[in-house]
């Protein structure tokens, strides 16, 4: 646990001083970690140069709600606080106290002679002046950083699965009106958990691969959306519709809705055909706005997709909020769908909004298949890619 809190507290301070530094004075990051600690399952999924590794279980969950927030700081559980033989200050506490500006809890252990948490000693001063060293050194960074950026941005003609991540980078990067779609798998983590305990950690993995591999096909294969990345059981995606100057936004948000129908009638088959997931559910939230989508990083293990807008952030918190059994609209798509979408949400959430129910409700479209792989039922899943 002290490895992970030296760890933690280099993280850091060492992306803050990378942005006063390496960013001309111009870049300010403020810096959120949570921590908690538990058995977990790592998985290493995406393929080629662009892998995409993430961690399932409690602690990985928890964590990443502790980092969520405003304030700047290390945030600990209580069941990291218990490895280090501290007090429980409760769920709320431990969201608002951070490591860094609890000074009772530091000086304290030092009274007691135990080692000081504070990210600003000179271990750790020592830690990020060594990661900012061999970031300067680093060849592929300098040429990255040697001359002054000139961004390029420019409008994808739908469809959007045919984005190619490689071709991007921040310089180069794409613009456009679209339609963010946040799918998550909610009661993943309890069942995360439950196969931890029981010994059924590979019939977890095989069931997770399936179903990321049917929803990243079902949205770029029947919809002609484009996956940006999965975020741990979360998928999130973009779709648009219109032509190579323009987005067509009545239209994008009418393909986001059947494709948000498609997502659902997907993984009930994977339900219907996969052990021991009966009980998962998909919340599914979708919203419209001009939305940045790039590469970040170096090209290969330390590059990431990325798309941040409004639209993205909004459709991520609206999801959230969400039972396993509804998909929403967002204000801005609402705004801008065809009057029978409009209606459809009138209420809110809308519950169990399968394939079947949106073609119901909104009548047959050409831009989508009759009936999506999905809905049918076949004796083999399809050959899934990233």
């Amino acid at each position: 646990m002290l490895k992970a809190l030296a760890f933690a507290a280099t993280l850091k301070g060492t992306i803050e001083e990378a942005g006063r530094t390496m960013g001309g004075q111009r870049l300010s990051t403020r810096v959120r970690i949570g921590l908690d600690t538990g058995m977990a399952v790592a998985v290493n999924s995406g393929r080629g140069a662009e892998p995409e590794p993430l961690f399932l279980g409690s602690p990985a969950n928890y964590a990443a709600k502790l980092a969520e927030g405003n304030e700047p700081g290390i945030f600990m559980s209580d069941r990291v606080r218990a490895v280090l033989d501290e007090g429980a200050v409760g769920m709320v506490q431990e969201r608002r106290v951070a490591l860094t500006q609890d000074s009772q809890y530091r000086y304290a252990n030092m009274s007691q002679g135990r080692p000081s948490w504070d990210t600003n000693d000179g271990f750790t001063r020592a830690k990020v002046q060594e990661a900012l060293r061999s970031l300067q050194n680093d060849a592929a960074l300098s040429a990255v950083t040697a001359s002054e950026a000139v961004f390029h941005f420019h409008h994808h003609e739908p469809p959007l699965r045919t984005i190619r991540f490689e071709d991007l980078m921040p310089s180069r990067t794409v613009r456009m009106p679209a339609v963010s779609v946040f799918a998550d798998i909610s009661g993943f983590t309890a069942y995360v958990d439950a196969c931890i305990a029981t010994g059924r950690v590979q019939e977890m993995t095989a069931n997770l691969h399936v179903i990321r591999g049917e929803m990243a096909e079902c949205s770029r294969d029947d919809f002609g959306g484009r996956k940006v990345r999965f975020i741990g059981d979360c998928l999130h995606g973009l779709i648009a519709e219109g032509s190579r100057v323009e987005t067509d936004l009545p239209a994008s948000v009418d393909s986001a809705v059947r494709l948000a129908g498609g997502l659902r009638s997907s993984f009930d088959l994977c339900k219907t055909m996969l052990p021991g997931v009966g009980a998962l559910g998909l919340a599914i939230a979708l919203e419209l706005g001009p939305t940045p989508i790039t590469r970040l990083g170096i090209r290969g293990e330390r590059s990431v997709r990325c798309a941040s807008s409004k639209a993205v952030s909004t459709s991520e918190t609206l999801q959230s909020g969400l039972e396993g059994t509804q998909t929403a609209l967002g204000p801005d798509a609402t705004a801008a769908a065809p009057f029978r979408i409009r209606q459809l949400f009138r209420y809110g959430p809308v519950e169990n909004l399968d394939y079947e129910a949106v073609e119901t409700f909104l009548g047959g479209s050409p831009k989508v298949p009759a009936a999506p792989a999905a809905t049918s039922p076949r004796p083999e899943f399809r050959a899934h890619a990233s």
